[in-house]
């Protein structure tokens, strides 16, 4: 489409016509430079929404998985505790001198040092950043650390791994296992 326009003092002037689609719209313009303050106010909002539901239930999966952490921690340390004292006994069993394997084993320390060689992973933190076990009932229960403790000897015969998970996360109460030298004593 084209229009003339006739001048005055000269020849005629063709003007084009553009599609009106084609032609910038300076109020169209102004509205696609940014957000208004409203639409940035209901973003926040919306997103004040979802972090109020968002932030306890990742604090819930927290709580959740470091109890799992000290849980299994302490399951592991109690199947290595019985299949120790299996291993001690067959020892004993088979000839091995009472002192010797007595000494291997005499003090929560040494159990403990034990476990952390043969059993990958053990030597991981707890949940609070302490060592996930312990021989000082001082510290153990506040760092989520399981509590090694031997009572009686293995020379003996009436040696007792006490195993102790403490009170964290989802768990409300303490739990205790007793390994014993022999099974009909625990």
């Amino acid at each position: 489409m084209s229009a003339e326009a006739v001048s005055s003092d000269g020849p005629m002037i063709t003007e084009k016509i553009l599609p009106r689609q084609l032609v910038p719209n300076r109020k169209s313009a102004r509205v696609s430079e940014g957000f208004t303050l409203v639409e940035l106010m209901i973003v926040i909002a919306i997103i004040g929404v979802i972090a109020t539901f968002a932030v306890p239930a990742f604090q819930g999966y927290v709580v959740t998985a470091n109890s799992a952490k000290v849980n299994v921690h302490y399951e592991q340390a109690v199947n290595w505790s019985k299949g120790e004292m299996l291993r001690l006994r067959a020892q004993m069993s088979s000839g091995f001198d009472r002192t010797e394997v007595s000494e291997s084993r005499d003090t929560a320390q040494k159990w403990l040092d034990a476990l952390q060689a043969e059993v990958a992973g053990t030597d991981a933190t707890s949940p609070e950043g302490s060592a996930a076990y312990s021989v000082d009932a001082e510290t153990a229960g506040g760092d989520a650390s399981i509590l090694f403790v031997l009572a009686g000897d293995i020379a003996v015969g009436d040696a007792v791994v006490t195993l102790t998970r403490p009170i964290y996360g989802e768990f409300s109460a303490v739990d205790s296992t007793n390994v014993c030298w022999n099974p009909d004593d625990c």
